[in-house]
C-alpha cells in the first residue's frame, strides 16, 4: 500500500526508558550542546513509575526496537525523523535505528533517498545526482562504520549556500 513509517524512536525512548531527574545515558552528549533551559527540560522525562512498572517499560522498549527491525526486514518503507530537538535529535534517531538492528547503510538510506521517496520527491532530492537539489551535509568521519560519526558535521550546503555548523 506504499505505507511509510517514521518510528520517531527518539521521542519514545524517553517515555519508556526515562527516569525523572536523570538524563538518558544515550542522550548526554547531545544534551550537553543544548542551552541550559533545554538541558533542564530533559530532566523531566520519564513517567512516575514503580520499579516493577519501569522494568516492564524497559522490556517493552526492546520489543519496540524489535518491531522496527521486523518492519525493515519485511521491506516496509522506513524514514528517519523525529519530533524532538531539531537537527541534533535526528542524529540520535539514526543511532536508535542502528540499535534496532538495521544495517547502518539502510539507516542512512532511510534518512536520505528513503525520505525523498516517502515524499515522492526522489527525482529532485535524496541522492547526489546531476540535476538534483544540492542540499547536503559533509561529515568528517565514516558513518557506515560507526553511526555516531554522523555528528561530526563539517559544512552543510543548502540552497547553494555553504554554512559551517555551530561548535
Amino acid at each position: 500500500n506504499h505505507t511509510v513509517i517514521d518510528p520517531t524512536l527518539d521521542v519514545f525512548e524517553d517515555l519508556y526508558l526515562g527516569v525523572q531527574g536523570e538524563y538518558l545515558a544515550s542522550k548526554t552528549d547531545m544534551i550537553a550542546r543544548f542551552p541550559p533551559n533545554v538541558q533542564r527540560s530533559n530532566l523531566v522525562g520519564g513517567l512516575p513509575l514503580s520499579p516493577e512498572t519501569h522494568a516492564k517499560y524497559v522490556k517493552a522498549w526492546s520489543q519496540i526496537l524489535a518491531m522496527v527491525k521486523k518492519l525493515y526486514d519485511s521491506k516496509v518503507a522506513l524514514v528517519a525523523g523525529t519530533d524532538d530537538f531539531p537537527g541534533l535529535s535526528l542524529h540520535h534517531e539514526l543511532q536508535l535505528l542502528v540499535s534496532a538492528g538495521i544495517p547502518t547503510v539502510g539507516v542512512l538510506q532511510a534518512a536520505t533517498i528513503g525520505a525523498a521517496r516517502g515524499m515522492r520527491r526522489e527525482k529532485t532530492m535524496g541522492s547526489i545526482t546531476v540535476g538534483k537539489q544540492a542540499n547536503l551535509v559533509v561529515v568528517d568521519g565514516d558513518p557506515p562504520a560507526d553511526i555516531k560519526q554522523i555528528r561530526k558535521v563539517v559544512p552543510t550546503i543548502g540552497g547553494g549556500v555553504i554554512s559551517d555548523p555551530p561548535p
